[in-house]
């Protein structure tokens, strides 16, 4: 019996020992986490290269912000609720024939593409291996760099981009050493190029106002409808509530919930002793009708219910009597 009862308790407390020797394995120091270890820019990270924070100030300030999970082909026409810009920040996967038709389909009808990319954007073809952002006049020389706070009228950005070579562009920043952002139509649509692939990162956000320049430049072009491209970052499905939880679980804070959880879960088996162990009750007894008269009887002497007894002998025996007597007729 006392097996059966601390048996929960001890598969529970297995349980929470797993998740804990988990988190070490995945978190062995206090301050690292599987989130604190993602290098790329995704709205899912909370890492300083990720890019959770300018995902809740645009969702907070734009009348619509979803994330793309799916190819780009899946992309629609402009119009109802349809994105009207597309977002694309540090891409880690390559593009295919395909998505680059639809995306430039896309950009002829109207639709305001912005990357953050300090690295070429290649489409795949088989063997070959085109940039897509040159093939659009952005050609990126990685080996030069300009850090600076740069103004415009839209905003200031602190940019640490790569230089944009010249090019049929408009300049957006550009500073001694070079151009760092730039934009260029493509038929009604445009492509806005920062040549800062972490520009709206977690860390550069929380030293900067990068943010209200994207604001600004999303929410002035249609109805400020944005579409944050997560598909190319290795996010091909929607994360639900399951996904949040193990990221939470993966950060220092979550370590320490299921430390206190863990306590918690020893406490309470170890007040539960308290009670001592448990005990079989008696099997209970077929109770005698004798008894039960008995008892009545000596609560009634007890009270000196003297008259009431009578009355109580009396009015049993006028039914008893008119039983008989019904029964004889």
């Amino acid at each position: 019996m006392k097996t059966r009862r601390f048996l929960p308790i001890a598969i529970v407390l297995a349980a929470v020992a797993v998740l804990v020797v988990a988190t070490i394995v995945v978190n062995p120091s206090p301050g690292a986490s599987s989130a604190g270890t993602d290098t790329r820019a995704t709205t899912f990270s909370a890492a300083p290269n990720g890019a959770r924070a300018i995902w809740l100030v645009l969702a907070r300030f734009l009348p619509r912000v979803e994330r793309l999970v799916k190819p780009l082909e899946t992309i629609g026409p402009r119009g109802g609720d349809a994105p009207d810009t597309l977002l694309v920040l540090q891409p880690t996967l390559p593009l295919d024939t395909g998505d680059a038709a639809r995306l430039d389909w896309w950009l002829a009808q109207g639709g305001q593409l912005i990357v953050a990319a300090d690295a070429p954007w290649l489409i795949v073809d088989g063997e070959d291996r085109t940039d897509y952002l040159a093939r659009h006049g952005f050609v990126l020389d990685s080996g030069e760099r300009d850090t600076r706070l740069f103004a415009t009228p839209g905003g200031a950005l602190l940019l640490d981009g790569a230089l944009l070579a010249p090019g049929d562009y408009e300049p957006l920043f550009a500073g001694p050493r070079g151009v760092v952002g730039a934009w260029r139509t493509v038929g009604d649509g445009r492509i806005v190029v920062i040549a800062d692939g972490f520009a709206w990162s977690n860390e550069r956000l929380a030293r900067s106002g990068n943010a209200a320049w994207l604001v600004r430049t999303v929410a002035a072009w249609g109805d400020g409808r944005l579409l944050v491209d997560e598909y190319h970052l290795g996010n091909r499905t929607s994360r639900g509530s399951a996904g949040y939880v193990l990221d939470f679980l993966g950060t220092f804070q979550g370590f320490a919930f299921l430390q206190a959880g863990l306590a918690a879960l020893l406490l309470l088996a170890r007040r539960a002793r308290r009670f001592g162990p448990a005990v079989d009750l008696p099997r209970e007894k077929l109770q005698d009708p004798l008894e039960r008269i008995r008892g009545i009887g000596a609560l009634l002497q007890a009270a000196g219910a003297r008259a009431f007894s009578a009355q109580v002998m009396a009015q049993l025996a006028a039914a008893r009597a008119r039983g008989h007597k019904g029964a004889s007729t």
